[in-house]
This record gives C-alpha cells, sequence and structure tokens, in this order.
C-alpha cells in the first residue's frame, strides 16, 4: 500500500472514531451527571425497563464495536471501550435484570465520576481541538490586526 493510500486510510479511521466519540462523549457526559441527580431512582427495579434498557445498550453497543473495533494505543481505543463497555453492560441488564443495578455508594460515585471523565476527554477529541483550534487562529488574527 502506498504512503498516500496509508495516510487517506488512518484519516478515514480517524474521522469515524471523531464522529462515533463526538455522539458517545456528550450522551455518556449527560448519563453520568443525570444518573447522579438521579440516583435514588435506582433504588426501586422495574423488571421489564430493566431489561429493556439492557437490550438498548446491547444493540447500542454491538453498533459501535461493528464500525470502531480499533485497539491502538492512542484515544480511538476508548471509543472501542465504550462500545464493549454498552455491550457488557446491556448483557448484564439482560441475564440480570432483577437486581439492584446501581446501589449508592461510593463505587457508584467513582465508577460515574470515571466514566464521565472518559467521556469528557472523548468529547474533547471530536469536538474541543477543532474548536480549539478556530479560537487559536481567530486570536492570531486579532493580535496581528492590533499590532498592524
Amino acid at each position: 500500500m502506498s504512503i498516500i493510500k496509508e495516510a487517506a486510510s488512518r484519516d478515514a479511521q480517524l474521522a469515524r472514531s471523531k464522529t462515533i466519540a463526538g455522539l458517545v462523549g456528550p450522551a455518556g457526559m449527560a448519563l453520568a451527571i443525570t444518573e447522579i441527580i438521579n440516583l435514588e431512582i435506582f433504588r426501586t427495579n422495574v423488571v421489564p425497563l430493566t431489561y429493556l434498557n439492557g437490550t438498548l445498550l446491547l444493540i447500542a453497543g454491538l453498533a459501535i464495536v461493528r464500525v470502531h473495533n480499533r485497539w491502538t494505543p492512542h484515544w480511538p481505543v476508548l471509543v472501542t471501550l465504550s462500545g464493549w463497555g454498552l455491550v457488557l453492560g446491556g448483557l448484564w441488564r439482560m441475564f440480570d435484570p432483577q437486581s439492584q443495578q446501581a446501589p449508592e455508594n461510593l463505587a457508584t460515585y467513582a465508577g460515574l465520576a470515571l466514566g464521565f471523565t472518559f467521556m469528557s476527554f472523548m468529547t474533547y477529541k471530536a469536538y474541543g481541538q477543532e474548536i480549539w483550534m478556530k479560537l487559536s487562529r481567530r486570536d492570531r488574527h486579532s493580535a496581528a490586526e492590533i499590532s498592524r
């Protein structure tokens, strides 16, 4: 494969990673925050809803893994890990829907905080660098105009 084709392939893969991270990151951040705020709703467990939730998580995870199963030492692996996490979480909720899903303890809060951190990083990788570059470019132009 030529160097140009390899670079185009890497660019396409990175674009796919950014697209998925741009969806999963903000959604995961919203889920983590709202689950922390509403943790008490998990005290009561409606088994059919837990099963349905597991089914939806499984489908979402499989969709991510089907198009993005990249095991690299770089940030896109977080997209792959989020897909596999959704698959495993969905299966757990489907196989054991009657168990308490999120007990109110330190481990739950720590897990949600860790998830929020990963989702924030993925959101930054999807959107933040472009916004930062635009802002930096604007600042450079403003500084150039001021110095004239």
